[in-house]
């Protein structure tokens, strides 16, 4: 239950930013599939992927848990936020396929080594706020948009 009061205000966050969220629902018809796997050396890699439709999805770490959270009709996993083991994060990789997609990346998010995030085919949105970070390697392709535009 705690997640969800999380996910809320992550709802309340983004349509701060992005007016056209501000009559979201959690979870919907298109879906964002989560998968966490770790290395023998103990190093976890999320990856996120995305359908052909238009998904929107929020991200957010909390102490070692990170919260994928579905806007505007977007399920994850199936439900209306998944969470995930964030304790050694090395590489986050968003795949969002086809679609307008847009993908919010919250202050606080950590991941060691890596970010890899491609918009696909589509009108696609990456919003970065506040402080995130990633170490040594950041590739974003297929946005069309990015805020703020220097990522």
């Amino acid at each position: 239950m705690r997640y969800l009061s999380i996910a809320v205000a992550l709802i309340a966050l983004c349509a701060s930013a992005s007016p056209s969220l501000a009559n979201a629902a959690i979870g919907g018809s298109s879906n964002v599939t989560g998968r966490l796997t770790t290395d023998e050396a103990g190093n976890s890699t999320l990856t996120l992927t995305g359908d052909s439709k238009d998904n929107s999805i929020a991200i957010l770490q909390v102490n070692d848990t990170i919260i994928v959270v579905g806007l505007l009709q977007t399920n994850v996993n199936g439900n209306a936020y998944a969470t995930f083991n964030g304790t050694n994060l090395n590489t986050l990789h968003i795949a969002m396929a086809g679609g307008n997609d847009t993908v919010y990346i919250l202050t606080g998010l950590s991941a060691g080594s890596s970010l890899t995030a491609d918009g696909g085919v589509g009108g696609d949105t990456l919003h970065v706020f506040g402080t995130v970070a990633i170490g040594s390697s950041t590739n974003v392709t297929g946005f069309e948009t990015l805020v703020p535009p220097n990522l």
